[in-house]
């Protein structure tokens, strides 16, 4: 007996889509910015740069706030609330009138985003079984590169408040996905709500599958945490040889400068002397990174 695939598919479903709406509006000022210089909204590069900049400082604050509240009210809920900000900062950007409407508009977007973003892998890790988890896992990162082929594709095709207004789409449908979701079993573990730990696990694994064994172990822990023990999982062997291997790929796949590049891919291009057009050369780009996120999907499946 095997779980239940449909569940399992609709939690990834729903981090992906989280993932995939950090991709389109981290992505979005590479189109963004020269279209606004061209229409006179911005003086230049440097003064339309603010709109990738405001996004991505606000970027850190969020995400640790995002994470703590997700802690608190639970993964699910936290992102059902960040799709009306989300919304309004997409519904916000097509209709401004000058680069000053465009900067808050921005921040709105940014602080729904990453006040989500750090849910998204936590719903896939705490919804779907090991057996699976490894190519499911990997909706994230392949989402994320979706979104942003998706803002580079729609930055070479439309004007920029045309683009703006087809990713109007993305908060609703999920908001309407995670209608269809419960709240994560673990976390519901944690808060020591047994009956709906059980309902939301037996929803995840198909009324097939025996989920005795790992009820019983998410429901082993029923309180969260608190500070000493978070501290002194921060400062165990296993923890810090964890975070030495993915945050020191993270970091070395950071340096390279690539968070720079997606989100002024069209503006280096054009200052590349490249035969073909600035526009044109991010969607390829986009195109190999979606390419090479099924490959890694395909890799850690096996």
């Amino acid at each position: 007996v095997q779980p239940a695939w449909a569940p399992q598919l609709l939690a990834a479903l729903c981090g992906g889509l989280i993932a995939m709406v950090v991709g389109s509006t981290v992505s979005l000022p590479s189109a963004l910015i020269p279209q606004l210089v061209e229409d006179g909204l911005a003086r230049d590069l440097a003064e339309a740069s603010v709109l990738a900049t405001a996004y991505l400082y606000t970027a850190v604050p969020a995400c640790l706030a995002g994470g703590l509240l997700s802690d608190w009210i639970g993964r699910r809920l936290t992102v059902l609330l960040c799709c009306p900000v989300l919304l309004a900062g997409y519904l916000a950007v097509p209709l401004a009138p000058s680069l000053s409407w465009l900067v808050p508009a921005r921040l709105l977007s940014a602080l729904g985003a990453w006040l989500a973003y750090p849910s998204a892998n936590i719903l896939v890790t705490e919804f779907v079984h090991p057996s699976v988890r490894g190519s499911l896992g990997s909706f994230t990162s392949l989402f994320l590169a979706v979104g942003m082929l998706q803002s580079y594709l729609l930055g070479y095709l439309l004007p920029w408040r045309s683009l703006c207004w087809v990713l109007v789409f993305q908060p609703p449908l999920l908001f309407l996905c995670l209608l269809l979701l419960p709240e994560s079993p673990q976390w519901l573990a944690l808060q020591g709500r047994r009956r709906e730990a059980a309902a939301s696990l037996a929803w995840a694994r198909g009324k097939d599958w025996d989920c005795g064994p790992e009820l019983e172990e998410l429901l082993s822990r029923e309180r969260p945490p608190g500070v000493r023990e978070k501290l002194a999982t921060l400062a165990s062997r296993p923890f810090l040889r964890s975070l030495a291997i993915s945050g020191g790929l993270f970091f070395l796949c950071q340096y390279t400068g690539i968070s720079t590049l997606v989100v002024f891919m069209e503006p280096v291009f054009a200052d590349s002397g490249l035969s073909l057009s600035p526009r044109l050369a991010p969607v390829i780009i986009g195109m190999v990174r979606v390419v090479t996120s099924c490959c890694s999907s395909a890799v850690l499946r096996r």
